[in-house]
C-alpha cells in the first residue's frame, strides 16, 4: 500500500534559528512536522522564548550527543550538516537540504553519501554530487512565497563568511580608508559570534556601520541593498538569485581545515559572478568609484536556470520527492551504493591515540614555551 505524506512525521534538525528560516516554507506545507533544536556546548547559539513562540509546529530540544533519540519519533529527518549525519539515524530516512553553493570542497563533500537523499539547488550542484550520493534538483526552499519589501536603496551590504576564510577582520582594519559617503550594513554569518567575536566588538560602536546580527533573516536585507559585497560565502548566490549586483572581496585565503580551493565556483567563476577585488587597494578604489559613479554595476553573467531549479516552486518539488522517498522510489546507483558502503566503514573506524615518548612530549612542551616568549 502506498504511503501518504499526511500519515508520516517529518523532523527538521536546526542548530541555529537561521536554519529554521530555510526549512519554514516546507514545514508549513507538511501536516506532521517536528522541529528538533540541537544544542551544542562549543557553539551555544541563542534560542529565545520569542523564537519558540513563533514556531509553526511542535518542537523538542536535544543535546548534540543525544540527537539520535528522535530517530524512532519521525519517519524522515531533514538535516544540513555532516555533524547531524553522525547521529546515525537507523529508522528515519535522512534528507540533506543544500543551503549554500560556495566552498565546494566542503559543500559537495563525500559526507553527503550518507544521506538517503540530497535536495540540491539546481543542475550544477546536482551534477557535483550525484556521482557519489543520491541527489535531485529541487530549488531554494527559502524563495518560495518570498516577496521583497523593497528593491535597492539601502547602500552596500557586506556579507562575509566566517572563520579562517572570512574577510571581516581585514575589512574592519580597512574601514577608516573606505569612502565615508557609502553607507555600510554588515550582516554577520550566524557562526561569527564565536569565530569573530573580537572584531564584532570593534564594529559595534562605529557610527558608519549598521550591524545586523546572525539571527535576522537575510533576504530582505539583500533585496534592499544597492550592492552586495561578499568574499567566499554562499550569500553570493542568495544575492544573485535575488537579482542584486555583487562584488567579491577576495584578497587570498589560508585555511587549516580545507573547505574551498581555487576550483570552487566562488573563486574560479568570480568574474562571472561580480566584480572581483583581489587586494586592499582594489577595495579602497572600489568604494571611491561607488561614491563618484553610483551603483551602476552589471549583474552576474550566469544563466540562472543552470544553478536554480523551480524558483518559487521548490516546495512542491520537495514534497513530490519526499513522497517518492518514503515509498522506496528513490534508489542509489551501484556506484553510489559502493561509495556509501566504503565511506560508512571508514567513518566508523575508531581513531587510534597517538603515543609519544616522555622525551618527545617534554621537547614539544619546551618548544611551545620558548615560542611563546
Amino acid at each position: 500500500m502506498r504511503r501518504n505524506l499526511d500519515d508520516i512525521r517529518v523532523g527538521f534538525v536546526i542548530s541555529h534559528p537561521f536554519h529554521y528560516l530555510i526549512y519554514q516554507p516546507l514545514i508549513r506545507a507538511i501536516k506532521n512536522p517536528l522541529v528538533v533544536v540541537e544544542t551544542r556546548k562549543s557553539t551555544p547559539f541563542g534560542f529565545s522564548r520569542d523564537f519558540f513562540d513563533s514556531l509553526d509546529c511542535p518542537h523538542v530540544v536535544v543535546d548534540e550527543s543525544r540527537l539520535s533519540v528522535v530517530d524512532q519519533q519521525v519517519d524522515v529527518i531533514f538535516i544540513m550538516t555532516p555533524k547531524h549525519l553522525n547521529a546515525r539515524f537507523r529508522h528515519a530516512r535522512t534528507v540533506v537540504v543544500q543551503y549554500g553553493m560556495a566552498k565546494e570542497y566542503y559543500n559537495y563533500g563525500l559526507w553527503r553519501t550518507s544521506a538517503d537523499l540530497n535536495m540540491m539547488y539546481g543542475p550544477y550542484s546536482t551534477k557535483m554530487v550525484e556521482g557519489h550520493a543520491v541527489a535531485r534538483s529541487v530549488g531554494n526552499l527559502r524563495l518560495d512565497g518570498y516577496t521583497p519589501s523593497r528593491i535597492g536603496g539601502g547602500g552596500l551590504l557586506y556579507l562575509p563568511t566566517y572563520g579562517e576564510l572570512s574577510t571581516l577582520e581585514r575589512f574592519a582594519d580597512l574601514l577608516p580608508q573606505l569612502n565615508s559617503a557609502i553607507p555600510i550594513s554588515i550582516k554577520l554569518h550566524h557562526a561569527s559570534e564565536f569565530a569573530n567575536a573580537d572584531v564584532i566588538e570593534r564594529l559595534k560602536d562605529n557610527p558608519r556601520i549598521t550591524l545586523l546580527d546572525g539571527y535576522t533573516d537575510t533576504l530582505d536585507h539583500i533585496s534592499g541593498a544597492d550592492i552586495v559585497l561578499s568574499d567566499y560565502s554562499g550569500a553570493i548566490f542568495d544575492a544573485i538569485f535575488l537579482d542584486r549586483p555583487v562584488a567579491l572581496f577576495q584578497p587570498g585565503y589560508t585555511q587549516s581545515v580545507k573547505r574551498t580551493d581555487d576550483r570552487s565556483i566562488e573563486i574560479s567563476c568570480g568574474s562571472k559572478l561580480g566584480e572581483v577585488l583581489d587586494s586592499d587597494d582594489s577595495l579602497i578604489t572600489f568604494f571611491d568609484r561607488l561614491a563618484s559613479e553610483g551603483y551602476n554595476l552589471v549583474n552576474a553573467q550566469m544563466n540562472p536556470s543552470d544553478f536554480l531549479s523551480n524558483k518559487g516552486k521548490a516546495v512542491p518539488a520537495a514534497l513530490e520527492l519526499l513522497e517518492q522517498l518514503i515509498n522506496d522510489e528513490v534508489e542509489r546507483t551501484i556506484v553510489q551504493e559502493s561509495i556509501g558502503s566504503t565511506y560508512a566503514k571508514l567513518a566508523s573506524r575508531p581513531t587510534k591515540p597517538v603515543v609519544i615518548s616522555f622525551r618527545t612530549a617534554l621537547r614539544q612542551r619546551l618548544d611551545r614555551w620558548v615560542s611563546g616568549q
